[in-house]
């Protein structure tokens, strides 16, 4: 919630620590594939390409969370067309 308003506003940064600080610590296990995508996302737009992929690569392929891995391949799949110079080293 407070995470998303954050990105949607424009505060990248504000929703890492957000999601990094309350909602990390606070979730049950089922729950972290996902709030460790959603952390990827903001670290994404907060041009933190190394520390996002680093959280992707947190999430277990074999993770019952569908909406997580769908959510983690999509921004995989971003992180290939982000620029060549901005872009991380997998």
């Amino acid at each position: 919630g407070i995470a998303l308003a954050h990105m949607n506003a424009g505060a990248p940064g504000k929703a890492v620590r957000e999601l990094r600080e309350e909602a990390l610590p606070a979730v049950v296990e089922a729950d972290v594939p996902l709030v460790r995508a959603f952390l990827a996302l903001a670290l994404k737009l907060d041009g933190r390409l190394r520390e996002g992929a680093a959280e992707l690569d947190l999430i277990h392929p074999d993770s019952p969370d569908q909406t997580a891995l769908r959510m983690a391949a999509s921004l995989r799949e971003s992180w290939n067309d982000t620029p060549p110079q901005t872009r991380c080293k997998w």
